[in-house]
């Protein structure tokens, strides 16, 4: 299943380096095709640990965004 969240986190990451210009970063936009994509708030957090220094502004941009939205729901933050 790893090899599939990994498989889908790069196809996610290209998306938005490729598009991100194109829609003049529409943060909302991205925002809202990720959370679609299936993949989970954890598999974004760690891919921002493990990737956050040397991923595009970009991509850090919308996976923090929803990683922190979760975080500062009232239901979110459960691990």
């Amino acid at each position: 299943m790893m090899g599939f969240t990994e498989d889908l986190l790069n196809c996610v990451v290209s998306d938005i380096e490729q598009n991100w210009e194109r829609l003049r970063g529409n943060l909302s936009y991205f925002v809202e095709r990720v959370r679609k994509s299936g993949l989970s708030v954890n598999d974004l957090d760690n891919y921002l640990t493990l990737h956050g220094d040397t991923c595009p502004e970009c991509v850090n941009q919308v996976f923090a965004t929803i990683v922190y939205e979760e975080f500062l729901s009232p239901k979110g933050g459960d691990k």
